[in-house]
């Protein structure tokens, strides 16, 4: 139970959360109608006459719950005996999914009367979890059924904000959900980079995360950006297979045609452009320059009629060191910019590449309808990748 909501003797407004006594909140009707709609209009002095024993006029509220325990607002108290609502919270009672889902719907409705008076929510985001992202959507929820959500998404974005590594490792993990908070706040920040892990994801996990809940703006850009994405996969390994050998060299022309090969292969298994699960360890392989190319070597030599002695094989080893520096060379500066992205802490290391990100006209509440015709008109226009690719 939270005790650390000031008292204020001077409130006009008493607001009861619950059935205990400590849930009863003295708060000052100029504050409620200055940040929601809501208020304003249910604090105003025709709805409420002043009483007998004062001029003032004073106003209750409760929070009612339905009988499921699901739903939950705040409504002005019509009991005139002082005896508690049924339908108010009872912390009491058996410890239930429907008695956890009221503790949560009073919990939201404490933080946002402390957003009210400023004070800071009362989460801890350091450690980033789907049930934080759960408080975080309840909260927002509410806010905008009292027409205060501006007040609660700038207060959720400056905790986001203070705890970023964690936000951030866990748009790594969950991208798909955190895209979905990302656009019910409409935190610009959030929202680009959660899409980047999106859009790095193999095709399967792409799918997966891409959820059904994305409004039509939002799947129209991602989609639109991933392929984007794939092309520049594929002109990245375009630019790989076209390295060249040097001139007049025989050593050179066989380690490149080895090479060739060795990314064909690559390819052909489902790294790379196609997309298949752990598909960057194909660029992170090449990145590093010193690959298990190199393991094929004697057999290769074998194959084109060469001796795969030790003097044959150290100098084909030479040449494929040029022919990979140039190699790590293109996937660095296309597709490996910016490494430090990925998570430590990966389950998959290679799940994900993290060099495509959406741009600041391309965050889906600022799209207006016209516009997204025209990028639904460029979408269809370019090689889609649906289901049936997976």
């Amino acid at each position: 139970m939270d005790t650390t909501f000031p008292r204020f003797p001077d409130g006009d407004v008493k607001i009861r959360l619950s059935k205990a006594d400590s849930d009863v909140f003295k708060v000052h009707s100029f504050v409620l109608a200055l940040h929601s709609s809501f208020f304003k209009a249910s604090l105003s002095n025709r709805w409420n006459e002043p009483s007998a024993c004062s001029s003032k006029p004073s106003w209750e509220y409760e929070l009612r719950l339905d009988k499921d325990l699901v739903y939950g607002a705040i409504l002005t108290r019509v009991n005139e005996n002082g005896v508690s609502s049924d339908k108010l919270y009872d912390e009491s009672a058996p410890n239930t999914d429907e008695a956890e889902r009221g503790r949560s719907i009073v919990s939201a409705h404490r933080e946002l009367l402390g957003l009210f008076y400023h004070i800071p929510l009362k989460w801890d985001l350091c450690h980033f979890c789907p049930n934080t992202r759960v408080k975080i959507m309840e909260l927002v929820d509410i806010a905008d059924m009292y027409d205060c959500e501006t007040l609660a998404t700038q207060a959720i974005d400056r905790e986001l904000l203070y705890a970023q590594d964690s936000v951030v490792d866990e748009c790594a993990r969950e991208p798909g959900d955190m895209i979905g908070l990302a656009l019910a706040l409409q935190c610009e920040w959030l929202y680009r980079e959660a899409a980047t892990h999106l859009l790095g994801r193999s095709r399967v996990a792409y799918f997966e995360q891409l959820g059904e809940f994305f409004d039509d703006h939002a799947r129209c850009l991602l989609r639109r950006r991933r392929n984007i994405f794939v092309k520049s996969l594929q002109n990245a390994e375009r630019s790989l297979w076209t390295i060249q050998p040097k001139p007049k060299d025989h050593w050179s022309y066989i380690a490149v045609s080895f090479f060739r090969q060795w990314l064909s292969d690559r390819i052909e298994t489902g790294e790379g452009s196609r997309l298949a699960p752990g598909y960057a360890r194909l660029y992170h392989d090449l990145a590093k320059a010193n690959c298990s190319i190199k393991t094929g070597i004697s057999a290769h030599l074998e194959l084109i009629g060469m001796k795969s002695n030790e003097s044959n094989i150290q100098t084909l080893e030479s040449n494929l060191s040029t022919v990979l520096k140039a190699a790590a060379k293109t996937i660095k500066n296309d597709l490996l910019p910016n490494q430090a992205r990925q998570p430590t802490d990966a389950k998959d290391g290679y799940r994900a590449l993290t060099f495509c990100s959406p741009g600041h006209s391309e965050l889906p509440w600022t799209v207006k309808g016209e516009d997204l015709c025209v990028l639904a008109e460029e979408y269809d226009s370019m090689e889609e990748i649906s289901d049936d690719d997976i």
